[in-house]
């Protein structure tokens, strides 16, 4: 509903989305997937699953790096200071 009301009514362009995380980073949907994964190696505790949580570390943050680069090359209004997947940290 929230992504539905983010353009007018008529309008097909592209529009960043805004609230919840989103003020700060472009993609707060990967960094709550990876805070799910962290959690899921700390209840299990295994080799496998640290691998796993490392792996799909990397693969987000570069998927959120181009993210941040393809709006960057848009004309779109972003917030200012704006970071890739944590909070005034990337």
């Amino acid at each position: 509903m929230l992504l539905a009301n983010l353009r007018a009514p008529g309008e097909t362009g592209y529009v960043v989305p805004k609230g919840g995380l989103f003020p700060w980073v472009a993609c707060p949907h990967y960094l709550g997937e990876l805070i799910a994964w962290y959690g899921f190696s700390l209840v299990f505790h295994h080799v496998g699953a640290w691998v796993t949580t490392a792996t799909m570390t990397f693969y987000l943050a570069g998927r959120a790096h181009n993210t941040l680069r393809s709006y960057r090359s848009k004309d779109l209004e972003l917030p200012t200071g704006w970071k890739r997947l944590l909070p005034f940290v990337y």
